[in-house]
């Protein structure tokens, strides 16, 4: 769930977040991917405007757990 503080920016704030987004380069993941596939619109709250939900990132910590433990020597 998102937090009240993570609620959708103004249109000039979002203006500014795409345009930092197009600006730089971008390297599509498998879960960016996966994510776009999904639900375009989860991408870009969470890739383009930088909204990220807390248990996306528990997630990530647990694959990266897991990644550790299994494949790494």
């Amino acid at each position: 769930m998102m937090k009240a503080s993570n609620l959708m920016p103004t249109v000039a704030q979002r203006l500014q977040k795409e345009e930092e987004f197009f600006d730089k380069n971008f390297m599509m993941s498998y879960s960016g991917l996966n994510k776009l596939l999904y639900s375009p619109r989860l991408f870009y709250l969470h890739y383009i405007l930088g909204q990220r939900d807390d248990a996306t990132d528990k997630f990530a910590i647990e694959g990266k757990l897991i990644h550790c433990l299994f494949l790494k020597p």
